[in-house]
């Protein structure tokens, strides 16, 4: 009877283990596609992207640095206060990722994921996931273009949610 009773106790739990990690997981990658579709679809917030960057187009000096700057951090508390972290908002402001100021002069009016797939990054200390991505673009004539896009992206928990800490897409700067 012991032996029946340890053996249902298993049934019950091993499931319930193996659902709890598949759960983080999945909470996980969620957290990457949400930010890798923002990242990518900054064509809808076109708008706001330039009247950040409209301003300093000339040259960019000590009296308007602090502006631009705070435009800046009120953009990403807009958009990213909850999906990155502290170093994650550093490193894309730092690298000029977010806002991506390509999108001003692009025809391209949106952008979806249409398929994504995360492999474990090798030879990466820090275990970064490497995303590749085939992101459909649409113009203002409804016509639509395919690309892959790729790079590298990690996220860690913080209060109780996953939150962005690293991303390094690779960049085509001919675009």
């Amino acid at each position: 009877m012991k032996k029946i009773a340890t053996i249902l106790i298993l049934l019950c739990i091993v499931p319930l283990l193996f659902s709890c990690a598949t759960d983080e997981k999945t909470t996980q990658k969620d957290a990457l596609t949400n930010f890798l579709s923002f990242y990518y679809n900054q064509y809808e917030i076109k708008d706001e992207v330039e009247a950040i960057f409209k301003p300093y187009s000339g040259e960019l000096t000590k009296a308007n640095a602090y502006d631009l700057e705070q435009s800046l951090e009120k953009f990403m508390g807009n958009y990213f206060d909850d999906a990155l972290t502290a170093e994650g908002k550093e490193l894309v402001l730092a690298n000029r990722l977010i806002p991506d100021a390509r999108v001003i002069d692009s025809p391209i009016v949106s952008a979806e994921i249409r398929t994504i797939d995360y492999q474990v990054a090798e030879n990466q200390i820090e275990g970064p996931y490497h995303y590749t991505a085939e992101i459909l673009y649409r113009y203002p004539d409804d016509t639509t273009e395919a690309q892959t896009h790729e790079g590298l992206i990690r996220a860690e928990r913080k209060d109780d949610r996953y939150k962005i800490d690293y991303f390094q897409p690779v960049i085509d700067r001919s675009q």
